[in-house]
């Protein structure tokens, strides 16, 4: 992803998704997420696991093959360490 100063975020996201119990199709989704960033004012990124939940809604037609996506991903905190990782 491209950051709004303009930095690169390499995303890489892995998890699965389960059909809903809808008329459209509509799946809900589960993910983890880990981030690559070399500039740094982005570099703690490097260092988080995100968990994740969304939707996808896929394309009703024959004439689009684009999948709606929505993912809200969220930094795992470990709260019984007693500091955050030492990053040079």
């Amino acid at each position: 992803m491209t950051t709004d100063d303009g930095a690169q975020v390499l995303v890489e996201i892995q998890g699965y998704s389960v059909r809903e119990d809808t008329k459209e199709v509509r799946r809900a989704v589960t993910v983890t997420a880990r981030f690559q960033a070399s500039d740094p004012k982005y570099r703690w990124l490097n260092f988080v696991i995100g968990a994740g939940e969304g939707e996808i809604v896929e394309s009703d037609t024959d004439k689009s093959d684009l999948d709606h996506w929505w993912l809200q991903i969220y930094a795992v905190v470990n709260e019984t360490a007693k500091a955050g990782p030492a990053i040079t």
